[in-house]
Parts: structure tokens; C-alpha cells; sequence
């Protein structure tokens, strides 16, 4: 089946798509690599000091929710720091005991 398009037409096409994309992209946050949430405009990015702590899972949870408390939802700012309370709870064991803490 012929295409409606010459091979020129398609590159300018795609080069203008591809430009159109490349503009959209700077002017959105970026949802997945460097949120805005997790600090990255302060030099410091959340997954960094994690890193360079060696924090395990439970702490390095911990302080990825304590870092973006009112940062990625403002509405959700205590629950932000339950959840931080409650990666600590686990690290120690404890996570039983977080129902008599916050409900």
C-alpha cells in the first residue's frame, strides 16, 4: 500500500515530533529519575545519601519518607512521617507496635 508521504515528508515529520517532544519534556517535573520530591534542586538527592549511608531497606525507607514530607503531597504530610515511623518500628522489631502509636 503507497504511503501518503515522500521520505522527506516523514523525516521533517518526525524531526518536528521529535523537537516537539524534547520541548515538552523540559517544561514537565520529571516523575520517575530526579523528582523534584526527593531533593535533587539541593544538590543532595534522597537515593544518594541513602547510598552513601549503606542504609538497608527499612532506614533507607525511613528517610526517603522523612525527606519528601511535604515535599511530593502536603495533604499528605503525616502520613508521609507514619510511614517513616513505621520502617523505623520495623527495623527494630517493633512494627506491632505501631497501631497502639497512631490508631
Amino acid at each position: 500500500m503507497p504511503c501518503c508521504f515522500d521520505n522527506k515528508d516523514r523525516n521533517k515529520i518526525w524531526r518536528e515530533s521529535e523537537e516537539e517532544f524534547v520541548e515538552n519534556k523540559k517544561r514537565r517535573p520529571e516523575a520517575v529519575h530526579h523528582p523534584n520530591h526527593y531533593h535533587k534542586d539541593s544538590g543532595i538527592e534522597v537515593i544518594d545519601a541513602i547510598d552513601a549511608w549503606n542504609l538497608d531497606f527499612c532506614l533507607g525507607n525511613a528517610v526517603k519518607y522523612i525527606s519528601r514530607s511535604g515535599h511530593k503531597d502536603e495533604d499528605k504530610t503525616q502520613q508521609d512521617l507514619q510511614k517513616a515511623v513505621w520502617y523505623i518500628l520495623r527495623y527494630l522489631g517493633k512494627e506491632d507496635r505501631y497501631n497502639n502509636l497512631f490508631n
